[in-house]
């Protein structure tokens, strides 16, 4: 299925290069940037004592770059810092903020990493819909971060809709798309060897 992903990618980024924006081609170029420093950031491991696994900093300074994040092993901004370091806040006496640094462990490391992915690809999502909106929504909408949708499988019947059942919805698609390859296609292929006379059958494909 390498081939149809990389036509569907394909297919979304033309579509996105004619909504009739200025600089729809830029806007693709950051989406694919970020994408891919999620990827990467996902590929970050951590070692028994929280710090970063030599292995996968490789990973971590293609990630920080595709983000767009100076640096990332060096400085307390660095993106290896912030995934390994916890800061815990407290107030002293009088008042006044006090803020501790702590070595994080191995599975918190991991839980900030993932907790980050999950915020930098959520905000992009939202972002996505903005620029949609801006070139499809009527000028007399009072919506701005709606994008309608026909499916005709999947979608339950929520007042609203989040991102999280769009994923839901689409690994659906997706495993009804590889069941009636590898069924329907297989057994065709099989009636055929066999000289078997069939009706040409077409199963639907929603992906």
């Amino acid at each position: 299925h390498n081939n149809n992903n990389n036509n569907n990618n394909m297919n979304k980024s033309t579509t996105l290069d004619h909504t009739g924006t200025k600089n729809a081609k830029e806007r693709i170029d950051q989406i694919f940037h970020i994408c891919s420093g999620i990827l990467r950031l996902g590929n970050i491991d951590f070692d028994e004592t929280g710090q970063v696994d030599k292995k996968t900093k490789g990973d971590g300074m293609v990630a920080a770059k595709m983000l767009g994040i100076p640096d990332f092993a060096t400085g307390k901004t660095s993106l290896s810092n912030r995934l390994t370091v916890d800061l815990l806040s407290s107030f002293a006496a009088g008042g006044k903020p006090s803020i501790i640094e702590a070595k994080c462990d191995q599975r918190r490391a991991r839980g900030y990493r993932d907790a980050l992915s999950k915020a930098i690809y959520g905000r992009l999502f939202i972002k996505i819909f903005e620029w949609c909106n801006e070139t499809l929504k009527e000028q007399s909408s009072k919506y701005d971060q709606i994008i309608g949708m026909l499916d005709i499988f999947g979608f339950e019947i929520f007042e609203q809709n989040g991102f999280e059942q769009m994923c839901i919805n689409y690994c659906n698609e997706k495993l009804q798309q590889t069941f009636n390859d590898h069924f329907f296609q297989k057994e065709l292929r099989e009636y055929e060897a066999e000289g078997i006379a069939t009706q040409a059958i077409d199963p639907p494909d929603n992906s």
